[in-house]
């Protein structure tokens, strides 16, 4: 990981976090952009925009994923 940045949008209780995360692999640089309103779930959700932009097929690797349920 290269850089991580957040910051909301909005106040309060209505506020949505926004987090930007940049990943490089071999000479690849990427960003991923994640938005929820709980800080860690955007973290995680701009973690994965970013490896999917690096090719990483995440299907492969199911210990990366968070079961749904």
């Amino acid at each position: 990981m290269l850089d991580y940045a957040e910051h909301a949008l909005g106040a309060g209780e209505e506020a949505t976090a926004v987090a930007y995360v940049e990943l490089r692999s071999h000479k690849d640089v990427r960003w991923g952009v994640g938005m929820d309103p709980n800080i860690t779930t955007a973290s995680m959700k701009a973690l994965v925009g970013a490896l999917e932009r690096l090719g990483v097929d995440l299907a492969q690797a199911p210990e990366l994923v968070a079961d749904a349920d």
